[in-house]
């Protein structure tokens, strides 16, 4: 009779595992999700010396978003890592308010 009350109690508590694991994961996609902002267009920025990416994302970045994400949107449109030189022209994405 023992082994028959653990088998159920197994069953009960997998869905519940298994509920609570999708509700973790739900809340952290919806964190992760980006804003809701659209990119209207974008800033030609000319390369200067001694001009970094993360300086260019500041410069164009929004008080209300994140820069990190600004700086992986610069890279991603221009096709660029990490080095730029001076007189490389580089689109810098404008987004809606």
């Amino acid at each position: 009779m023992n082994k028959r009350y653990r088998k159920k109690k197994k069953r009960i508590t997998f869905p519940m595992l298994l509920l609570i694991v999708s509700v973790i994961l739900v809340i952290l996609f919806a964190c992760v999700l980006p804003e809701d902002k659209k990119v209207v267009g974008y800033i030609t920025h000319v390369v200067r010396e001694g001009d970094t990416i993360w300086g260019i994302a500041e410069k164009h970045c929004s008080n209300d978003m994140d820069i990190r994400k600004m700086v992986r949107a610069i890279k991603d449109v221009n096709d660029v890592n990490t080095d730029i030189y001076d007189g490389d022209q580089l689109l810098v994405p404008v987004y809606s308010e």
